[in-house]
């Protein structure tokens, strides 16, 4: 997941991050996963150690 997010964020470090998996080759047919991660735990963003989690935590929705 980190080699896709760097592929895509073009060297920076985005807020968050977000990967669809669509059913087939039509995007507009919607999509099956929504893969996403953030930077900051919290939506504050601020660099206190406890409120970065660094894209560790990844959450999967349908």
């Amino acid at each position: 997941m980190e080699k896709i997010r760097d592929k895509y964020s073009k060297g920076s470090d985005p807020l968050d991050f977000g990967l669809y998996i669509h059913k087939n080759k039509i995007r507009d047919a919607g999509y099956k996963y929504l893969i996403t991660s953030r930077y900051h735990k919290e939506p504050i963003v601020n660099d206190d150690p406890y409120n970065i989690d660094g894209y560790e935590t990844w959450s999967i929705l349908k």
